[in-house]
């Protein structure tokens, strides 16, 4: 047996705040608060068992309630039970205790009487006054809080059973569609042939590549001198180009053809780049004519709308329709820009040669003047290759004015050529589209694909009936919640709280070995005085609770009618 000592300045703050955080009187215990060293057997391991649950682990108790659709009442309150239950035996271990420090030190006096009560009854009372009212609060907010859980569920399950219903309409509408589209053979009745549309070209091929040999070569050569006033080029170029032009006047009447040849092959780059581009236009007209011939086709041959198949290839003619649209514009684009910009260039490549040429002038006269005559005479070739190349850009320049100042029309020109390139596409294109699907080969696969829909789609009604059923419960477990009393038993609980008083004073009677009637100080019954507490006040349903419970209804309707209108439930027998 152990032997502790302590003070009641160091036992009473520990429990001795009271609802609104105000501290204990000390009234006429103020002499053991100050320090009266008191000795006792067994206090010290009834303080230590008293303070070893901490508030950490009454949070983690509420924490653990029960929040699946099945949990009743006794589930979401039996931790506030237990918090309550553990509270009042911490409330009277402390009330036993301070009955023996008080009998050790001889209080209350024997023969002293006494109007007021003593202050620990106060700490007592005041003390069982909070348990009760947080012992409420907390019924009051579980119950509130697995309402408020309940309808959040319920709203999940409409969400889900509201998506769950689109996804079965849109398959239940692909079902019925692949099933009117192609009716199986039943009965001995022969299987209805695939729709098929032929279209004939209005051209021969051998004509529609003539036509667009044409096309090609007068469009490529055209564009060769715009690129070439583009493209940068090596130095002298222009003097050798003007040499080569000046000789091909011994041609006569061939010399414009030889002046052709020698353009092409002069600069073969720019040749290469220019076949490149017109290349690349004429094949994206004739992507563009086609497709748009197949389209046209499959739209005036059949009604798309009844036709899966037809309505997949019709799907497939738009990428390279859109596609070469676009490059159609973006080639068009990039000629007329390039026209826009050779007037610049020819402009800036004759200034930088005027200036060249206006500084070996200035540099020769300085030469003369001087009398360096060696100088001068060594600079009149460079000056005269000068002069050479920018009669050259002047006359470059000239031609590079024109073809700027006719921008708009060229545009106009290169738009005839891509429409006439894609009317020729057009005219040669020919086919034949089949419904796609409906072959022999192809229809077992597509009845393999039509029956695992069908499966599909009955799961995912036995899905949304699942959530329905789920919905039911959380609305049925928050209506059963708001009209309960749980506060009714809270007497019961007064009750235990009341004898906190009688317990001190037994217990400090019975330490001091003499009967509780004989305590002169304990003649006073000072009653507990612990608040009514509103038993029948009702909880409150969520206002979407309502609204949930509507849309629940309207979507049970849906799906019923979804179910009898759907092929998937008369093929599968799957009860509505």
């Amino acid at each position: 047996m152990s032997t502790r000592f302590r003070t009641l300045g160091q036992l009473m703050p520990k429990f001795g705040s009271l609802t609104n955080g105000s501290e204990s009187q000390p009234a006429d215990g103020s002499e053991l608060a100050n320090g009266i060293a008191l000795s006792h057997n067994g206090s010290d391991e009834s303080l230590q068992s008293y303070s070893a649950l901490e508030e950490p682990e009454l949070q983690s108790l509420e924490e653990s309630d029960e929040r699946t659709p099945d949990a009743g009442i006794h589930q979401i309150l039996k931790n506030t039970d237990f918090w309550f239950n553990l509270e009042l035996s911490r409330l009277e271990k402390f009330a036993v205790l301070q009955a023996g420090l008080h009998a050790d030190a001889g209080l209350p006096r024997i023969d002293v009487a006494s109007a007021e009560e003593l202050p620990i009854e106060t700490v007592l009372r005041e003390r069982a006054s909070e348990l009760l009212d947080g012992w409420v609060s907390r019924v009051r907010r579980k119950v509130q809080d697995a309402i408020q859980n309940a309808c959040a569920a319920a709203d999940s399950c409409r969400n889900k059973i509201s998506y769950e219903l689109n996804q079965l309409d849109l398959l239940s509408s692909e079902i019925e569609l692949r099933t009117n589209v192609r009716v199986l053979p039943r009965d001995g009745q022969p299987t209805p042939k695939p729709q098929t549309i032929e279209y004939e070209g209005h051209i021969r091929r051998s004509t529609y590549f003539g036509l667009i040999t044409i096309l090609l070569t007068v469009d490529w050569i055209a564009n060769v001198p715009v690129l070439r006033e583009l493209l940068p080029q090596e130095p002298q170029a222009e003097i050798y180009w003007q040499q080569l032009v000046g000789s091909s006047g011994r041609y006569g009447i061939w010399a414009g053809t030889v002046r052709l040849v020698q353009s092409i092959l002069f600069s073969p780059d720019v040749s290469l780049l220019a076949l490149g581009v017109i290349l690349f236009l004429m094949a994206l007209c004739h992507f563009f004519g086609s497709s748009l011939r197949r389209m046209v086709a499959i739209k005036t041959g059949s009604d798309v709308r009844q036709s899966l198949g037809l309505r997949s290839r019709l799907k497939q003619t738009w990428f390279p329709l859109a596609v070469s649209f676009a490059g159609i514009v973006l080639v068009i684009t990039f000629l007329f820009v390039s026209r826009g910009k050779i007037s610049e260039n020819a402009e800036a490549g004759l200034a930088n040669v005027s200036k060249q040429v206006e500084r070996l002038e200035q540099k020769i006269a300085a030469d003369n003047s001087s009398q360096n005559f060696t100088g001068a005479s060594s600079l009149a070739p460079q000056l005269a290759d000068a002069k050479s190349t920018m009669e050259v850009r002047a006359s470059r320049a000239e031609y590079a004015r024109r073809i700027s100042s006719m921008n708009y029309p060229i545009l106009l020109l290169n738009i005839v050529l891509v429409i006439s390139a894609a009317t020729l596409a057009y005219l040669e294109s020919h086919a034949t589209v089949t419904e796609k699907g409906d072959s022999p080969a192809n229809r077992g696969d597509s009845d393999l694909n039509t029956g695992n829909q069908q499966q599909h789609a009955s799961e995912e009604a036995k899905r949304i009936s699942s959530l329905d059923i789920e919905s039911q419960i959380w609305i049925a477990k928050a209506k059963y919640l708001a009209g309960l009393s749980p506060l009714r038993d809270w007497r019961g609980k007064a009750k235990r709280l009341e004898a906190l008083v009688p317990l001190f004073r037994a217990e400090n009677a019975l330490r001091r070995g003499i009967d509780v009637h004989n305590i002169a100080g304990f003649k006073n019954q000072t009653p507990l005085g612990l608040p009514d507490v509103p038993e029948e006040e009702p909880f409150t349903l969520p206002e979407t609770l309502v609204s949930c419970d509507k849309d629940l209804a309207s979507m049970r309707l849906q799906l019923k009618a979804i179910q009898e209108k759907a092929i998937w439930t008369r093929n599968a027998g799957d009860p509505a």
